[in-house]
């Protein structure tokens, strides 16, 4: 209903846009150990009214509540031990409203930004966008270091910027500060690589090839035989064919052309020697990407398998 109401007050561009990458925002949001929930009651007229709870013998027992500072419910929400918080982005207008808010363990505002506040208009352009959003923290790594006197991030384009925890300023980094951020948030990445959840390491395998860390190679390769798999139709000379999609597959073979170059045709080249019907299409468009001369052999290959098992 909130999604409908909104899309009235759009073009029918952004309407479409809204109702196909926005589902209703969640209300409650838990924190990683589930000691800690913020729930977000919204009515769309107002701002949400933001309740921090905590776990204790009797339940879950409130530790403040405030009108909260964005005018919609925070796409990610992230928890100190202490009842500090950070809300990320605004639930169907992320990086164009208020994109970090930091709160301190009284319900206090500490600190709110918008995107040209933490980001160069340099580093926006690079931001994937859409016409009601730009995806900034789409693949990034939160976190908090210092003993929880800071809040970081590195997103998938490579910035690294600080927050500090009590005042909600911005931190200046020096170069060796950035780097020393840059290397926790590239665990972060690793472990996504390794997640038991799909979507964590498809965002995972995406962003790893902009990051460019030669370490996570071993680990995209791994990915390249990943079981997750989208099921389609499609027809193929007059005949509808069964396919299976392998995006986390096919997003590693891209991260590793992006960090290798034609050189990341070695790795794909077991993949698409026997090509099926399920993964052709993908490998042919990772070989495109890496381009040189091993890849155009093994495109050659590719189009005669493929011939063959078209004609069956």
């Amino acid at each position: 209903m909130l999604a409908a109401s909104l899309c009235l007050l759009l073009s029918p561009l952004q309407a479409r846009e809204i109702r196909s990458e926005w589902r209703p925002p969640p209300g409650v949001y838990r924190s990683a150990d589930l000691q800690q929930i913020l729930e977000s009651s919204w009515d769309f007229r107002t701002s949400p009214r933001l309740t921090l709870k905590r776990l204790t013998h009797h339940g879950f027992q409130r530790v403040w509540m405030i009108r909260s500072p964005q005018s919609a419910p925070p796409v990610s929400v992230y928890f100190r031990q202490d009842g500090a918080v950070v809300l990320i982005d605004e639930w169907y207008q992320a990086g164009r409203k208020s994109v970090v808010c930091v709160i301190d363990p009284s319900g206090t505002v500490k600190a709110t930004y918008d995107l040209r506040d933490v980001l160069t208009p340099a580093e926006i352009v690079n931001c994937p966008s859409t016409l009601t959003s730009t995806y900034w923290a789409k693949g990034a790594a939160f976190f908090f270091r210092e003993e929880d006197r800071q809040f970081c991030f590195q997103t998938a384009q490579g910035v690294v910027r600080s927050f500090d925890m009590t005042t909600g300023a911005l931190v200046p980094l020096s170069k060796a500060e950035i780097k020393e951020i840059a290397g926790e948030a590239f665990v972060i990445q690793k472990v996504r690589l390794r997640s038991l959840n799909s979507t964590t390491r498809l965002i995972a395998a995406k962003t790893a090839g902009t990051l460019g860390n030669p370490a996570f190679v071993p680990h995209l390769v791994a990915l390249l035989d990943d079981p997750y798999s989208v099921p389609f139709d499609f027809v193929v000379h007059g005949k509808l064919r069964h396919f299976f999609k392998h995006p986390i597959r096919t997003s590693a073979g891209m991260s590793l052309v992006q960090i290798l170059g034609d050189q990341a045709a070695t790795y794909i080249e077991p993949k698409i020697a026997n090509p099926d019907k399920s993964s052709a299409d993908n490998w042919r468009g990772v070989l495109r990407a890496a381009g040189g001369h091993f890849s155009l052999r093994m495109l050659d290959k590719y189009a005669k398998n493929r011939r063959a098992w078209e004609s069956r």
